[in-house]
């Protein structure tokens, strides 16, 4: 099989998991030295965590919605590493694509050997670019409102 085959392979188990709200399944593609940055900025390390962070996900604020990710290049670094370039979104699973929500640029390395290949890091970056006055503003303000918020117990997801 063709090394760009199995990587999609990879990301085709990650979608899976995803619609099927399988913590577990999700993170079944990374080593077990993974380590996964997730869009907001909080670093998971291994499948173990992984799949925790996403399941707290798909019990609540993802429960029923599909993922979205589309591979836009694949790059080898040396005969075994491979950078993959993708964008994703997720939506409600029976909501046509032009509902998607949540646009994201995705950076995979990828470790093949073999038969084997894995995910060995993941860097999800929401799209939200500072094109003018406003949207410049509005970061800013974001970023006030995080650094002066307090978060309840009942709000935390850990």
């Amino acid at each position: 099989m063709l090394v760009e085959a199995r990587i999609n392979d990879l990301l085709a188990k990650m979608v899976e998991g995803w619609r099927c709200g399988d913590g577990v399944l999700f993170a079944q593609p990374f080593s077990m030295d993974a380590r996964f940055v997730a869009f907001d900025g909080s670093v998971h390390n291994g499948p173990d965590e992984i799949s925790v962070f996403h399941q707290k996900a798909f019990d609540t604020v993802l429960k029923g919605t599909s993922l979205d990710l589309i591979v836009t290049d694949i790059r080898q670094i040396d005969q075994k590493t491979w950078l993959v370039f993708a964008k994703g979104w997720h939506r409600l699973s029976n909501a046509p694509n032009n509902q998607r929500r949540a646009e994201s640029v995705n950076i995979f390395v990828c470790k093949t050997e073999a038969a084997n290949a894995e995910i060995l890091a993941f860097q999800n970056t929401r799209v939200r670019p500072i094109t003018d006055q406003g949207s410049a503003e509005l970061w800013k303000a974001f970023d006030t409102a995080w650094e002066t918020r307090k978060p309840t117990n009942a709000e935390r997801l850990s």
